[in-house]
């Protein structure tokens, strides 16, 4: 979100309930670390296309869910910065033991996963 720094970001599902716990602020402060950003509090809008990815993925797995959900998360990214986030987004599904499930064209995104459910034109082909 424009207007908000890194921290913010992060924390935004979390603002909605009212005021932020303490330990969520800390586990959102790990997250901005275990992701590779370096300044909490810098705003968002001078973050690269990447560092916004790396937020992005650190706001979906500050609860933990079970299921991680991420459309088209490589989109716009270099080949090296694409396989930093697809990397990023493997290992938070890990650590979180959730199931991730990807919508992409990247077919070396693709080539990651165990499970490809191909679709031309809103069916199911492969």
């Amino acid at each position: 979100m424009p207007g908000l720094s890194v921290l913010g970001n992060i924390l935004l599902p979390a603002a909605f309930g009212g005021r932020v716990p303490t330990n969520l602020r800390q586990r959102a402060l790990d997250m901005i670390r275990k992701v590779g950003l370096e300044r909490p509090d810098q705003d968002a809008d001078t973050l690269s296309r990447g560092e916004m990815q790396r937020a992005a993925v650190a706001r979906a797995a500050l609860f933990s869910p079970p299921i991680l959900m991420a459309d088209e998360p490589t989109a716009s990214l270099d080949a090296d910065r694409a396989a930093v986030v697809a990397d990023l987004l493997f290992s938070v599904a890990e650590a979180c033991a959730a199931t991730l499930i990807v919508v992409t064209h990247a077919p070396a995104l693709c080539a990651r996963f165990d499970t490809v459910i191909a679709m031309d034109h809103g069916r199911i082909v492969a």
